[in-house]
């Protein structure tokens, strides 16, 4: 689809992006169930983050090889997370959500893989 589309409109357009929030779909549809598709399964809800994450990557190629002047990009929600007290509790508590919104969108955007502590948590939803 990227493919096609940038075929059709890269001589006009020339600033892409790929997904919207795909914090929402995935962990919010997948995970806490409150959008669609209101389900509430931590392996359904990895699995969409990684093929999301996937289909990001395979649309940039397909955009720049198509429309090699454009800026391809992806629309994040990302939150500041702050530990709500000093205690090595609460900043571990802060880290681990850091890593949930944060962390598990941007490492692998930027070639890092998904951040190990949150591997950790997730990991065997991964595909392999």
């Amino acid at each position: 689809y990227a493919e096609v589309v940038a075929d059709r409109l890269g001589d006009r357009v020339k600033r892409w992006a790929t997904l919207n929030e795909p914090l929402c779909s995935s962990w919010i549809g997948h995970l806490e169930g409150t959008m669609a598709p209101g389900l509430t399964d931590i392996e359904a809800a990895v699995r969409t983050s990684y093929h999301l994450l996937l289909g990001h990557g395979l649309a940039t190629q397909a955009i720049r090889a198509a429309a090699p002047d454009s800026e391809v990009g992806i629309v994040f929600n990302l939150n500041p997370v702050d530990p709500a007290t000093g205690s090595e509790g609460d900043a571990a508590a802060a880290r681990r959500m850091d890593g949930h919104v944060n962390r598990w969108w941007l490492d692998p955007v930027h070639g890092r893989g998904f951040p190990e502590d949150m591997v950790d948590v997730y990991g065997v939803a991964l595909p392999e």
